[in-house]
């Protein structure tokens, strides 16, 4: 139960309608004034006095502090509108519980009645080895005492070595570790770009491409005019895109290593490669500046446009 007292409350825009329609007076914003307790900006967080009704009901008065705005939101939530000490509050669950169930005690409900919660999970060796050869396991332990004990067993797919899990983890969706890197692996990660390998091949392949850009600049940021010997060099068109593009007219896939290349292929996506970037040299960019680009525009679909953009904005700032 809400005390009757007064506190002090800080004035702000957010509460000045409500508080001059009461008839005070708003001075400045953070200037003090003391109300009622009904007269509480609803939204404010100050600490009241609160009765706790259950100590009441036996005699006893206990007194305790909570921020305005929890004590009106909890009476708006319960049905039950009556505030609880941290002691009483088993008593008031229980009062919730009986109002929306009709039994104090979640147990005597039939459907979380002991008995068949008990039936309801347990499991039985036999059972825990079909739902292990559902997932491709072969279960090794043949006793079962509750959901905490390791559980042997070789993963079909990686039968390398011995793994144990006990049913909690089994049941929650947990599973062999290698199977679990494998979903997150090659094509089936959402950061895949395709072969690592070839994109690193590719990127070893730049050496001149790079010197010329620099030369072609002056050795210089094209932005800051600053020379230095860390630049980076940006590709206008987005590195990703163009070893896709060099794929697509040769007519190959994107395989995960360059092992599965022939030589003569290997050797026409480079050529062709460096072709395209010679045919659109790189930009020099400070470090920090190439950074921030990519954090704006992202990695792998990006163009000349955009850079321009980045350009203008950066200098407009200067």
């Amino acid at each position: 139960m809400l005390m009757e007292q007064e506190v002090e409350v800080g004035l702000s825009p957010s509460n000045k309608n409500h508080f001059e329609r009461l008839g005070y007076i708003y001075t400045k914003q953070g200037d003090k004034i003391k109300v009622c307790a009904t007269q509480i900006f609803r939204g404010s967080k100050v600490k009241v006095n609160i009765l706790c009704d259950y100590c009441l009901e036996e005699g006893k008065q206990t007194i305790f502090q909570r921020g305005f705005d929890k004590y009106t939101n909890s009476q708006e939530k319960t049905k039950i509108k009556k505030d609880t000490c941290k002691n009483c509050r088993p008593k008031f669950k229980q009062e919730v519980f009986f109002v929306n169930y009709g039994v104090i005690n979640p147990l005597k409900l039939t459907k979380y009645s002991r008995k068949s919660a008990i039936k309801r999970r347990k499991h039985t060796i036999s059972s825990i080895r079909d739902a292990f050869e559902e997932r491709e396991y072969l279960l090794l332990s043949t006793e079962y005492e509750n959901v905490f004990q390791k559980l042997n067993y070789i993963c079909l797919k990686h039968p390398d070595k011995e793994r144990s899990i006990t049913m909690q983890a089994f049941s929650r969706g947990y599973e062999c570790i290698r199977c679990s890197a494998d979903k997150k692996s090659g094509s089936n990660n959402c950061n895949w770009i395709g072969s690592r390998e070839l994109h690193e091949y590719l990127r070893s392949t730049l050496v001149d491409w790079k010197k010329e850009s620099m030369k072609f600049n002056n050795y210089q940021c094209v932005i800051t005019g600053l020379k230095s010997n860390k630049l980076h060099i940006h590709h206008l068109i987005s590195f990703t895109k163009i070893m896709n593009d060099c794929l697509k007219e040769l007519e190959l896939n994107l395989e995960e290593s360059i092992a599965n290349y022939s030589d003569h292929d290997l050797l026409n996506i480079k050529e062709l490669c460096l072709k395209k970037h010679f045919e659109l040299l790189g930009i020099p960019i400070m470090p920090d500046l190439h950074y921030e680009f990519h954090r704006i525009y992202g990695k792998g679909s990006n163009t000349p446009k955009q850079f321009k953009k980045f350009k203008n904005e950066f200098k407009g700032e200067i």
